[in-house]
């Protein structure tokens, strides 16, 4: 570890956390940048897919993150929309477009009518 610059094994936690810390989120900006590539194509525009809610976050920051079936694309709701949905809740989500310059997609979500 001294040879790398550190004092030792204390020293290195934080800058190693750091690392790993930075890959997570490189992860999260990967999966979002190819969720708005896929919903950006033009066939995307107007469809409605069936989904679900796969994680949630109350409080301040609420958010609710969308899975798509039949695609790769996940969504994320933020603000108080979101602590309408639960974990596993069905959705139903109609992309609007998405534009890839700004990496954000134009959707409204829904839960689906009971019994469909």
């Amino acid at each position: 570890l001294s040879a790398m610059g550190f004092e030792g094994l204390e020293d290195y936690l934080p800058h190693l956390n750091g690392r790993q810390q930075a890959a997570k989120q490189m992860d999260y900006e990967v999966d979002a940048f190819m969720s708005v590539y896929e919903l950006a194509k033009p066939e995307n525009a107007g469809r409605v897919f069936k989904g679900y809610v796969s994680n949630v976050r109350g409080g301040a920051f609420a958010s609710a993150t969308f899975e798509l079936e039949g695609s790769a694309a996940t969504l994320i709701l933020e603000g108080p929309d979101a602590e309408n949905y639960h974990l596993l809740d069905s959705v139903e989500v109609t992309v609007k477009g998405a534009d890839l310059v700004s990496r954000k997609v134009d959707f409204t979500v829904r839960k689906p009518p009971v019994g469909r």
